[in-house]
């Protein structure tokens, strides 16, 4: 490989990144909430069902009648299924926004940098061509980090009195992290490890043949040698010519002489 062993490192770590970073994206557990469901009717005295939900980027658990249930009690599960647009709504704050943007802003970098690492196997990198990249998977560390301003400023995070929906039926009290938010410390190692070593990559030392520069001065007095040879036979030819007549002069190129008849 152009760039030696060295590119193995960065290149395996950065495709684990990415892999685990796609994984927080699409997961339902980076944030696990608190929620009261109203299940009360005009029939029945106050009800309120409260669960633990788990909330992602793009989805989040929705509590949904078990169709296997038997027995006349009504049993519940939880599904992940996407977010409808009346959820963004009343869920998402700016805060969500931004950490979910560069958190895609992130995946997309991501899945970059790592196309571009394989072209490593046949391609030799510069000095700045290895630095450039290890400073993008520096922000690539520092994007990951970025969705746990969630727990600090959102509303659903922040609020005593929890944020509810506009029918006042679902309502988040509290949250906090779950197993996908801490996946984005091992995300974010995993960036910053990639930074270090891309840092460190050596192109390969190859030998090269010696190169045997021509004398030109030699060369140049030796073809003046082969000049001047070949002006005397020239001169010697016209003598023989002039004295014993054109037609009785035979020149063999062969033994590079002259006969006379």
């Amino acid at each position: 490989m152009p760039n030696g062993r060295y590119i193995l490192i960065p290149f395996v770590v950065a495709t684990m990144a990415f892999i685990l970073n796609f994984r927080i994206l699409a997961s339902c557990d980076m944030v696990t909430t608190k929620w009261s469901i109203d299940c009360s009717s005009s029939k029945s005295e106050r009800c309120v069902y409260v669960a633990n939900i788990g909330m992602g980027f793009l989805a989040k658990e929705t509590i949904v009648s078990d169709p296997n249930s038997v027995s006349n009690v009504r049993e519940m599960l939880k599904v992940c299924q996407w977010y409808t647009n009346d959820d963004r709504e009343w869920l998402w704050d700016k805060f969500w926004n931004v950490s979910f943007y560069s958190y895609i802003l992130c995946t997309i970098i991501g899945a970059v940098v790592c196309a571009l690492l394989t072209l490593g196997s046949c391609c030799l990198f510069q000095k700045m061509t290895s630095r450039a990249i290890s400073y993008i998977f520096g922000i690539l560390a520092i994007l990951s980090t970025l969705p746990f301003v969630i727990f600090w400023k959102s509303d659903i995070c922040s609020k005593r009195t929890g944020v509810c929906d506009d029918t006042q039926i679902y309502c988040v009290d509290t949250c906090e992290m779950g197993s996908g938010s801490w996946q984005l410390f091992a995300c974010s190692f995993m960036w910053i490890s990639a930074m270090v070593t891309t840092w460190s990559i050596k192109p390969e030392e190859r030998s090269h043949l010696p190169v045997v520069e021509k004398d030109t001065a030699s060369q140049s007095t030796d073809d003046d040698d082969d000049d001047d040879g070949d002006d005397e036979e020239e001169e010697s030819l016209s003598e023989l010519i002039l004295a014993y007549g054109h037609d009785e002069v035979i020149v063999t190129p062969k033994i590079n002489s002259t006969t006379v008849r």
